[in-house]
């Protein structure tokens, strides 16, 4: 993806953008040089580009087990929507071939902006020649090789060839996904830098016992636990110790230190199925205060429960993700060997996770970019969404928290995109609310690019440090006549969406775009410009076809979840059949949103079984 400055020139930007490029001289090639803050003021029509690559740059083994690799890289297609800016173009490198009618879509989806910024539907247009999207020539060649998308570039000449000629007189710039080596690779190749942390950084702090170390700098709450665990041994003697550290605990986490999502997590329900469990919690009565703590008084509960926890976690400990992690002890090594963590699961009924998207300029200043409190599916421990922005944490809270995060990260030389998953609940014994920081990922998030796509089509603010999502209203004149009228009003409306990519129905398979989106105007599914409400999908490839992503904005989060749930339900009816319901995450998102709504049982929305 490339944004192109146009010709009205640089000092159009705002500081946080002249930064970015200042920056790029960290990682440039020793022949690029980006024209500095004082450079930019002063120099006018000079074009500037830059160049998102939706890349994920994990290893060798995580990319080959992971599924549908190419569709995961373009979760990101939203990043399309950087021509928010009317100076900017768009060059997307897309890791999937884009076909005509996909490519028309986005010419629509995108033409709505003058649409919006009037409130005049009969403004929309399509949108040609403000950005285009590449497919790299080695997708074809090395198609069964499970490539991140910067080494598919690197062996890919005739699109490097033409993002030289489209990049051409520009100063540019590279931001990545997950950063790979081969990022350094396509910027040598292009003599252009990068925005983002050098790979080796990124990928120490972005496992799970390097974001604990980064939590741990910044004096940032989180769950009981350990890290850095590398063998059987220690594993259990932690796991018993925080047992008998933590009685209220009834859950505990395990997850590796190098995947990424959920793949690499399991749990036990340890309240469940430990036979000393209730003994253990007897026992802890009879001590007060700090005595509990002394060796001497955990001494015989520690001795029974660890010699029940191994055949426990044999038989109860469940990996999230069964196609990565078959069996229980298939995970416990993958864990000891690559390295690993374990972590409380919050002891509460109620528990809230977010996910918050920040970006570290070079000048030092700390930006909240997206915040969004995170939907689930299937699994309490599986995100397939968020609503933006996000109502679980004081706003004032949230920004030290994340102010001290990035301090933290920036004496570890990080600095661009990076997003940290919080957890909140109500803590069963003081009733006060606690915040754990879980997990920290140093990357351009799918939230973040759903976000941009937010923004584009209600030319809203984001207001991260007061959680507030507002949206200028149609101007309305006011006057005795038309030849007296007074200047137009400006009205602020408040909004919420609710995002999603990772929506997946087979049954979507069967249905060509243009008969889906027929059907979605049919049942009144789609997007109001002068309102700034309703839904717009993302679609993210041709070819399966079985997975989609989808924003829903309404006035408040009570309507929006209501819309969203609403178009799952109509969509899965549409393209089901009693016989061939096919294999979707539509019912169980359904579920989780009817949850968060408390919506009565006589009113829930009914699947057919």
């Amino acid at each position: 993806m490339a944004r192109l400055q146009r010709e009205s020139g640089v000092s159009n930007l705002s500081t946080a953008e002249v930064g970015r490029w200042r920056y790029c001289n960290c990682l440039a090639p020793a022949s690029t040089k980006i024209p500095c803050k004082e450079d930019a003021t002063r120099v006018q029509g000079t074009s500037l580009t830059e160049l998102p690559n939706p890349s994920q740059g994990y290893t060798e083994k995580q990319r080959t087990r992971t599924h549908d690799l190419h569709i995961q890289q373009n979760l990101q297609i939203g990043r399309l929507c950087d021509i928010t800016d009317p100076n900017v173009d768009v060059i997307y490198i897309s890791p999937v071939k884009v076909d005509e009618e996909t490519e028309q879509y986005y010419c629509k989806l995108l033409g709505l902006r003058a649409a919006v910024l009037s409130g005049n539907p009969q403004d929309a247009s399509e949108l040609h020649d403000r950005f285009t999207i590449l497919t790299p020539e080695a997708v074809d060649t090395f198609s069964n090789h499970h490539m991140c998308l910067s080494t598919l570039l690197k062996y890919s000449p005739k699109t490097l060839h033409r993002i030289r000629n489209l990049t051409q007189g520009r100063e540019t710039y590279i931001v990545g996904r997950v950063p790979h080596t081969d990022d350094l690779a396509v910027a040598e190749m292009l003599g252009v830098p990068i925005l983002g942390t050098e790979p080796k950084v990124a990928h120490l702090y972005s496992t799970k016992s390097g974001s604990k170390r980064i939590f741990a700098s910044a004096n940032i709450p989180t769950p009981p636990g350990e890290y850095d665990i590398y063998n059987q041994e220690q594993f259990f003697r932690s796991l018993s110790q925080l047992i008998v550290d933590n009685l209220l605990v009834t859950r505990w986490l395990f997850k590796v230190d190098h995947e990424f999502g959920s793949n690499g997590t399991a749990f036990c329900d340890i309240a469940a199925h430990l036979p000393c469990y209730a003994w253990a919690v007897k026992e802890r009565q009879q001590y007060k205060g700090e005595t509990w703590k002394q060796k001497w008084a955990q001494e015989k509960v520690l001795q029974r429960i660890a010699q029940e926890l191994p055949p426990v976690l044999e038989h109860y400990a469940q990996p999230v993700n069964r196609n990565h992690y078959p069996t229980w002890d298939k995970f416990l090594q993958a864990l000891v060997s690559q390295g690993g963590i374990i972590e409380a699961f919050p002891p509460a009924e109620s528990i809230t996770c977010l996910t918050i998207d920040l970006l570290i300029n070079p000048d030092g200043e700390i930006q909240m970019l997206s915040c969004g409190d995170q939907i689930h599916s299937s699994s309490p421990l599986q995100c397939v969404g968020s609503s933006v922005p996000q109502c679980s944490v004081a706003p004032d809270i949230l920004t030290s928290m994340c102010s001290s995060i990035g301090e933290a990260c920036k004496t570890r030389g990080v600095l661009g995109y990076l997003s940290v998953e919080l957890v909140t609940f109500i803590d069963p014994q003081s009733l006060e609310q606690q915040i754990w920081a879980t997990d920290l990922d140093l990357c351009y998030s799918d939230q973040l690019a759903m976000t941009q796509l937010l923004l584009y089509l209600t030319n809203g603010t984001l207001d991260c440090r007061n959680s507030r999502l507002t949206v200028p209203a149609p101007p309305k004149k006011v006057g005795r006549s038309r030849h007296n009228a007074q200047p137009a009003e400006t009205m602020i409306l408040d909004r919420v969406a609710v995002l999603s990519t990772r929506l997946v129905h087979t049954n979507l398979s069967l249905v060509y775009y243009n008969v889906f989106f027929q059907m979605c105007k049919a049942h009144g599914i789609g997007y109001d410009v002068k309102e700034k409400e309703g839904t717009v999908f993302a679609l993210l490839e041709n070819q399966k076809r079985h997975r989609i992503g989808m924003m829903s904005i309404a006035e408040d989060l009570q309507g929006a979840l209501m819309t969203f749930a609403r178009n799952l339900f109509i969509i899965h009816q549409e393209i089901s059949a009693p016989n061939m319901q096919g294999e979707t995450n539509f019912k169980e998102t359904v579920q989780e949103i009817e949850s968060i709504l408390g919506v009565t049982e006589e009113n829930k929305l009914k699947f057919e079984e």
